[in-house]
């Protein structure tokens, strides 16, 4: 539980990531995600970020079923659902029933991420994106 908290606090001090979007059909989505995956880096206002605040090697694991299994350093730390959101353009990842992630771009080897309140966030705060690539 406190992995995921971190990964929450983490993921919740960005703010709006700009021109991304997804613009795939689920079954286009279902075959892209439907793997595993590693955090490569975090990039607030385009700039790669050293320290990751104390949150170290994340990942998922994306089946075609719309389920995934969340990691922290090695370790499952949860399970959650995932849904396309076609009127929005992204796909958003739920934990215990609340929408905790969102993939705002996806491609065959990496996938964009940010928290759903950097999608409500009027700019005034630093941009942050979180990358994860195919996880080798």
């Amino acid at each position: 539980m406190k992995k995921v908290i971190t990964l929450c606090i983490f993921l919740l001090t960005g703010t709006l990531m700009w021109g991304q979007s997804i613009n795939k059909t689920d079954e286009e989505v279902q075959k892209l995600l439907a793997k595993s995956w590693q955090m490569e880096v975090v990039m607030e206002n385009g700039n790669s970020i050293e320290s990751t605040r104390g949150v170290k090697d994340l990942g998922f694991t994306f089946r075609e079923d719309h389920t995934f299994d969340f990691y922290e350093n090695g370790t499952k730390a949860g399970v959650g659902l995932w849904r396309l959101v076609v009127e929005e353009n992204l796909v958003a990842l739920a934990m215990n029933q609340s929408v905790t992630l969102v993939i705002t771009s996806i491609q065959k080897d990496q996938f964009i991420a940010m928290s759903p309140d950097q999608l409500r966030n009027d700019g005034s705060a630093s941009k942050m994106e979180v990358i994860f690539k195919l996880k080798e």
